[in-house]
């Protein structure tokens, strides 16, 4: 007898869960074609991530592509704001 182990947990009536969802809590000017975000992971998960992706609106898709990069802002902010410094301090 073979057993099969589903891909992804499911819910109730064998539907896959959905992800959760994350909460946008402050939106920034666009940065060129890219939109700069602060969100939260989730209601039960509080970390907060600068999220900065480009965003396209074209005819056949609309919304968020995969080109970008999330910082976690407890973490690894800090580091970001010097490289930042950094840049804007030095020379040339």
């Amino acid at each position: 007898m073979e057993a099969t182990i589903p891909a992804k947990s499911e819910g109730q009536n064998g539907a896959a869960r959905p992800a959760p969802a994350e909460i946008v809590l402050r939106e920034f000017p666009d940065v060129g074609k890219y939109k700069v975000r602060l969100v939260q992971k989730s209601r039960r998960d509080p970390k907060k991530i600068l999220d900065i992706r480009e965003y396209v609106n074209a005819p056949t898709f609309q919304g968020f592509t995969r080109r970008g990069v999330r910082i976690m802002v407890d973490e690894e902010l800090s580091k970001l704001r010097a490289i930042l410094d950094d840049i804007a301090t030095s020379p040339g």
